[in-house]
């Protein structure tokens, strides 16, 4: 390799005064074919014996054959440059740490590389650096895999164009059995599935499911399933079920279901359900059910004109060919077309002898030969056949609204007949029942009932609701049992004896009357009287009333002066007048507005501290605390004790 040191004739050694040359920098004199060091500090420099051959001998020999000087020793530049214009050539590896800069990027360097690379080619800044330029592009790149964006146009092997980057567009056709992407989504176009695209979606065209595409759901076409497509559904088309398009909705051509597409709806058709449409409603055709097509309906339009239907569960045909008015709607087989006509054209079979009359006129065909009159109108039949059934269990007799007229026939589900065991049943029945009533009856009889209604003989039980009045005696020969505790009053219910009603008197007569809860009303403000005995097990209550037992009140209470008094009869109750004389009395407790006079023992309720404390005490509640056998009182805030 050649090397070239600092060199200059001598008087530009000496110019000036002489050159200051660097510590250690080597100086050739072409003009005296001398060498100089330089020490920093003396001008010209230091002068080395003899020629500059014989000075760098020992480190330099001269390869005359080759025309070159071999090193004999490294050469060190001590910090400095090696400057020149020529080539460098060496056999061998170059080792050199620091920054390598290649060329002046004045487009003329070039560097060849004739051999193989063993390392990564990494850059040291990250998307700063080209490989390549838009007019100097590398022609075939071999690589195992390719991470990140590419830019620009794919060709073939055959320098077909297969993806042309400039139009951003696939040119080339595609062949493939499926087409595989790297999750489980599919996004192709701008911003298709761009937020928010949910498992095994697809979205194909600019911003096709744009924002919360939900799984499953499919849109083609610009903004097709923009925002909130439901799951399972599709929209196919420019702005198809753009906006909130609902779950297994299906939306097809531009704008068709575009805003709030219920559930399951079918549009099909520009702005066919545009807005609002109702859940599982279906809308064929341009602007067919336009806006808030109600859920369950069905709209046909071939007008080309927005066409609603607000009624739900109903369906809309426009236009039928040859519509006048309200006329028939006919099925031309031969062109398959719905159309209206004035004179619709078929023929009539059947047997007319179940409506004896029957209207054909206005039709055209053949009309068959019936064996009954077929003068008239069908609608109104004056007979018809039936037959004898005797094994359904549920019937409905027909009937009509009116007594008279031509009006249709009705059923109501209240009103069945067992055809297997002759019942008619209904909710109530209403009139008169005269004859007898034989058998088993469940229900109200509202009205008079004459006859055998109720067999003597029958044991089964008779069951009343609600209440029982009489205005004359009922006499009962057997028990009288209400409820299944075998006592007056179902359930606890109270039962009434009202032994004057209206204008009319009654009486119950029993030898013994064993009740929960017994009201004895006298509506006339006479004197109820209770013979025999009167044996209370449970409570005796007045409303506000007055209860006595003979004339001197000895059991009473009726207003503020009123008194309760509790003694021993010790007289005679089938000798007349003992039950009136006080003197057949001791009195045990007497209680009135003032004072409360106790002739026996009182006893208080015992029980021990804990169940005292379980109580949800009152203030002046008294008790017997058996834990610490005292008789304490309640002061509305503690139990205090008595003694």
């Amino acid at each position: 390799m050649a090397l070239q040191i600092r060199r200059g004739t001598d008087a530009e050694r000496t110019a000036g005064g002489g050159v200051v040359f660097a510590n250690g920098e080597l100086v050739y004199v072409t003009d005296t074919d001398k060498l100089y060091i330089g020490d920093g500090a003396t001008a010209g420099g230091m002068p080395m014996a003899g020629s500059a051959i014989a000075s760098i001998g020992e480190y330099i020999v001269a390869d005359t054959i080759n025309s070159t000087l071999d090193l004999q020793q490294n050469l060190d530049l001590n910090g400095k440059d090696i400057i020149g214009t020529g080539n460098i050539n060496i056999a061998g590896t170059i080792t050199a740490t620091g920054n390598i800069n290649l060329g002046d990027d004045a487009g003329s360097d070039t560097v060849n590389l004739a051999a193989q690379i063993t390392s990564s080619l990494t850059p040291n800044a990250d998307a700063t650096y080209d490989l390549g330029t838009t007019l100097l592009k590398w022609n075939n790149i071999h690589a195992v895999r390719l991470d990140g964006d590419v830019e620009g146009s794919v060709f073939g092997d055959d320098s077909t164009l297969l993806i042309d980057g400039v139009n951003s567009k696939i040119v080339g056709a595609v062949d493939t059995a499926s087409l595989t992407v790297s999750s489980t989504n599919v996004a192709i176009g701008n911003s298709a599935g761009l937020t928010g695209q949910n498992g095994f979606a697809v979205a194909i065209g600019t911003s096709a499911g744009l924002t919360n595409q939900s799984t499953k759901a499919v849109a083609v076409g610009d903004s097709a399933g923009n925002i909130t497509q439901g799951e399972y559904s599709v929209a196919v088309g420019n702005l198809a079920g753009q906006t909130t398009q609902g779950a297994n909705a299906v939306a097809v051509g531009r704008s068709a279901g575009v805003q709030v597409q219920g559930a399951s709806a079918v549009a099909i058709g520009y702005e066919a359900g545009s807005t609002g449409q109702g859940a599982n409603a279906i809308a064929i055709g341009e602007k067919a059910g336009y806006a808030n097509q109600a859920a369950n309906s069905i709209v046909i339009n071939a007008t080309g004109a927005e066409v609603y239907n607000t009624g739900a569960s109903s369906l809309i045909i426009t236009p039928v060919r040859n519509a006048v008015g309200t006329t028939a709607v006919m099925y031309d087989a031969t062109t398959g077309e719905v159309t209206h006509t004035a004179t619709p054209s078929f023929s009539i079979t059947g047997n007319a002898a179940t409506a004896t009359n029957v209207a054909y006129s206005g039709l055209t065909g053949t009309a068959p030969t019936w064996d009954q009159d077929t003068t008239g109108t069908a609608a109104i039949a004056t007979t018809f056949t039936v037959a004898d059934e005797g094994t359904d269990t549920t019937c409905f007799p027909v009937f009509a609204t009116a007594a008279t007229g031509n009006v249709g026939g009705k059923t109501d589900s209240v009103l069945t007949y067992n055809s297997s065991n002759g019942t008619l049943s209904a909710t109530a029945f209403v009139g008169n029942i005269t004859g007898d009533a034989a058998g088993d009856h469940t229900g109200t009889f509202t009205g008079n009932v004459f006859t055998n209604l109720i067999d003597s003989a029958d044991s089964s039980a008779i069951v009343i609701t609600p209440s029982l009045r009489t205005s004359s005696d009922v006499t009962i020969d057997q028990e009288l049992r209400v409820g299944s505790q075998n006592t007056f009053g179902p359930n606890g219910k109270s039962v009434a004896i009202i032994p004057s009603y209206d204008t009319g008197t009654g009486k119950v007569s029993t030898d013994t009357l064993e009740v929960r809860a017994i009201q004895i009303t006298d509506v006339d403000g006479g004197i109820i009287t209770l013979t025999g005995e009167l044996d209370i097990s449970k409570t005796l209550t007045t409303n506000a009333g007055h209860l006595g037992f003979g004339d001197n009140n000895l059991l009473a209470y009726s207003g503020v002066s009123a008194s309760l008094r509790v003694a021993e009869f010790t007289g005679d109750l089938d000798q007349a007048g003992d039950f009136e004389n006080a003197a057949n009395f001791n009195n045990y407790m007497t209680v009135d507005s003032t004072v409360a006079d106790f002739g026996t023992a009182v006893k208080f309720a015992s029980m021990t501290t804990g169940v005292r404390n379980a109580l949800t005490p009152a203030a002046g509640m008294v008790v017997f605390n058996t834990t610490e056998t005292k008789l304490q009182v309640y002061t509305g805030s503690a139990w205090e004790d008595l003694h």
